[in-house]
């Protein structure tokens, strides 16, 4: 019995589509135009003109009963969204400033295997 639940549960996790990345891009004051991906792999990140910056998995954070997620990214700028709100975005910059940004595009990437490539060279 217990090898039939396991075969049932692989059948079903091959054949569930596989789960889109989210990139969204931010106007925000003094920037511009901030792009932010959103991976499977515990990380986001920030492509800001010709940077492009990883950050730390997202902390979570509650305050009165409103949950926050916050992601610090390596150049010392930390993004902060409220959770279940998909309009508004906070940055705060490495200097300490706060900014809220306005979301002017969103896509869903699909991911790509990529071969398997044996003796390579």
């Amino acid at each position: 019995m217990l090898k039939k639940g396991i075969s049932i549960a692989m059948l079903c996790a091959i054949c569930l589509p596989v789960q889109a990345m989210k990139e969204y891009d931010l106007k925000c004051p003094e920037r511009g135009v901030m792009t932010v991906l959103h991976t499977n792999y515990l990380i986001s990140t920030l492509k800001w003109g010709s940077r492009f910056i990883v950050s730390h998995p997202a902390i979570s954070y509650n305050e009165h009963n409103v949950n926050y997620k916050i992601y610090n990214f390596l150049n010392g700028d930390s993004l902060v969204k409220k959770a279940g709100d998909h309009k508004r975005y906070y940055f705060i910059y490495k200097d300490g400033e706060k900014v809220e940004c306005t979301k002017i595009g969103e896509a869903e990437l699909e991911i790509t295997k990529l071969p398997i490539v044996h003796n390579v060279g």
